[in-house]
């Protein structure tokens, strides 16, 4: 039953693909080139499967035998092969006094933020919203009102919104 329901979603998959690839050609050449384009997709097709993988000497060629051959190698890359670690249970560590504590817990100020967002680089890439440092550098007499309400809340709320 589940070889069957891997087989059955193998198929839909390499439907879908096999629709995407026919679709990005088509908006390019048109009809014209079908022939080119199911050798192109076959050569590639061939070239990113796996017929069979070899692991520590052995070589496994069928489905099963290769997913727990892979499972088999990241297990045993992400498994603590060691027993011992270090503690820090006898180290003398400073603590923190009330006023340290209070000075890490303050709002970031005005000058804060604008001297760090200065002491960035301008042409890195851009962020998740788009913007890039240049851009929040120069329009930041613009848009300091609008990061400085975010960073109020953000404090406020201690980042669980």
């Amino acid at each position: 039953m589940e070889a069957k329901a891997d087989k059955e979603k193998i198929g839909l998959m390499e439907e879908i693909s096999w629709g995407q690839k026919s679709r990005a050609l088509w908006l390019q050449a048109g009809d014209r080139n079908t022939k080119f384009f199911h050798r192109t997709t076959n050569a590639h097709k061939r070239f990113n499967s796996l017929s069979s993988i070899e692991a520590e000497g052995v070589c496994y060629d069928t489905l099963p035998d290769m997913k727990s051959a892979i499972q088999g190698l990241y297990k045993s890359l992400f498994t603590e092969s060691e027993q011992w670690r270090p503690g820090v249970a006898g180290l003398a560590l400073p603590r923190l006094q009330a006023s340290d504590k209070d000075y890490l817990e303050l709002s970031f100020s005005e000058d804060e933020v604008s001297k760090a967002l200065s002491d960035c680089c301008g042409d890195k890439s851009p962020g998740p919203d788009g913007m890039t440092m240049a851009f929040l550098q120069s329009n930041w007499p613009t848009l300091n009102g609008d990061i400085m309400g975010m960073f109020t809340i953000f404090f406020f709320h201690r980042g669980s919104l």
